[in-house]
């Protein structure tokens, strides 16, 4: 298995002038050492299946006074086939030795619908109060809002949308449940995601940072036993709307149900394609595997050999330049 020990974080002032401090550290290090590990993503980029894991992390003094997070990254070792139901090919990586779950795939009961996006995709922080007060002018909608702490210097924007189960529901994504709330009323909840979703896309394409670059919308639904992300890149708001016809997010119901009880998984993303349909990309299991398409990994092998090159690239340029 391949491990490196690498800087996870410190005390320094970083590109956006934000200062973590020892405690902040500290209490990263409990989360990554605890019963679930990180995943090592590529570029904060969360269409990407992970790369593997992050563990053992400890807070360390550094020779300069200041405070360091500092960990392991571990890349998986093992990769096998397996199909769906329907016969499609699905890889799944994984460590030889065993591993945990992912941090990331522990349900949190949403009662409101909540709203993240990061300060760093907008002008200033009026900028995006501004850009929820016109989302919930829009939708009639009560939530909450977030922020995405990306740690990035100026990434693409994105923003994500925790639904409540009884919305994913009347949206037709996860199957029915009981609930105090009568059809019209969900109905009339629908209509008004319908809005919260384009004033959102519009929203962000007016407001956010950089201008001209492709915004990811992620919606999540969190159940009880699996976490449903719904992924969508586009400036379009019809294209994003459209998304949640209810005879495409149809297919979504049925794979959930299958991947939870085949596969173990506790987290499941979809991506809205170019085609104009939901397309599974991986799922995270509860023993800390990744099961995914072979589009999805080889986008994302592309994504991280590219990314090598650049580092190489750029040391190449430092070491000629200091010569």
């Amino acid at each position: 298995m391949k491990r490196e020990r690498i800087t996870l974080s410190s005390t320094h002032v970083d590109l956006h002038g934000m200062k973590m401090s020892k405690e902040a550290l500290e209490d990263a290090a409990k989360i990554v050492n605890s019963d679930r590990n990180p995943r090592l993503g590529l570029e904060h980029d969360m269409s990407y299946p992970p790369l593997g894991r992050i563990t053992d992390a400890e807070v360390i003094k550094g020779q300069d006074g200041e405070y360091y997070l500092v960990g392991y990254r571990e890349y998986f070792d093992e990769r096998k086939q397996t199909k769906l139901e329907d016969n499609s090919l699905l890889y799944i990586e994984y460590f030889k030795n065993g591993g945990k779950p992912f941090t990331e795939g522990k349900p949190e009961m949403v009662d409101k619908i909540q709203i993240s996006a990061d300060p760093v995709n907008f002008e200033n922080m009026e900028e995006m109060e501004s850009l929820v007060e016109e989302i919930h002018e829009a939708s009639e909608l009560e939530f909450s809002k977030q922020h995405l702490l990306r740690k990035s210097h100026i990434p693409d924007p994105e923003m994500v949308i925790k639904l409540t189960g009884i919305l994913a529901v009347g949206i037709g994504i996860i199957a029915s449940k009981v609930t105090e709330k009568t059809g019209e009323a969900i109905g009339d909840d629908v209509a008004k995601f319908y809005k919260l979703v384009r004033a959102s896309v519009v929203g962000m394409v007016q407001r956010a940072i950089p201008k001209l670059r492709p915004i990811t919308f992620i919606f999540e639904i969190h159940e009880e036993q699996i976490i449903v992300e719904l992924l969508i890149k586009s400036n379009n708001p019809d294209f994003v709307v459209g998304a949640f016809n209810k005879d495409k997010v149809d297919t979504i119901k049925q794979k959930v149900e299958s991947s939870k009880d085949i596969f173990g998984a506790e987290k499941i993303q979809f991506m809205y394609n170019e085609n104009e349909k939901w397309e599974l990309t991986y799922m995270l299991t509860e023993n800390g595997a990744t099961i995914g398409t072979k589009k999805s990994f080889d986008r994302r092998d592309v994504a991280f050999q590219e990314l090598v090159n650049k580092m190489i690239e750029r040391n190449n340029n430092t070491d000629n330049g200091s010569s």
